[in-house]
């Protein structure tokens, strides 16, 4: 609160001093930008400054935290990643890891078994066996689940 008293006072003396006025007099123009007793001071100013660098603070830190966290779970992903994994690349393709150098995997596409591509290890996003089935997951109902459905049908005979 005491910011916002601070910056209205602020507002006020720049009103009436040049900066937003029509004064051609130059030494008025000097006496009104001059903070009265217990006017516009340093501490104003000195708690804006801190409040923007807090701002800037909060804006580098959050990203970059959430961005070494996420790093850090691909790293680890890829340290456990090993010989026989089937793994998903950034394109969508789906593939064995059939070996392992320090910069890239070898991954095995195909049925045939005879493609074999390096890829940078940066590709493999996740590691997941593909579905190859035309049948979809169905949801695991819970009892809760069941008992709802039971209460809706029931309102729906009722009407």
């Amino acid at each position: 609160m005491a910011f916002l008293d601070g910056l209205m006072q602020h507002l006020a003396v720049l009103q009436s001093g040049s900066i937003l006025s029509h004064d051609t007099n130059a030494a008025t123009a000097v006496a009104s930008n001059q903070p009265a007793a217990g006017g516009v001071g340093s501490g104003s100013f000195i708690t804006w400054i801190i409040i923007w660098v807090a701002v800037l603070i909060l804006l580098f830190v959050i990203p970059n935290r959430s961005r070494k966290k996420q790093e850090a779970a691909m790293q680890k992903m890829h340290e456990s990643i090993k010989v026989g994994d089937s793994v998903v690349l950034s394109s969508g393709l789906y593939g064995k890891i059939v070996d392992i150098y320090p910069e890239n995997y070898v991954v095995e596409f195909g049925i045939n078994k005879g493609v074999r591509i390096p890829v940078n290890k940066g590709d493999v996003i996740s590691v997941k066996e593909p579905n190859l089935t035309n049948i979809k997951k169905e949801e695991v109902k819970t009892e809760e689940s069941k008992k709802e459905e039971n209460k809706k049908e029931e309102t729906k005979k009722e009407n």
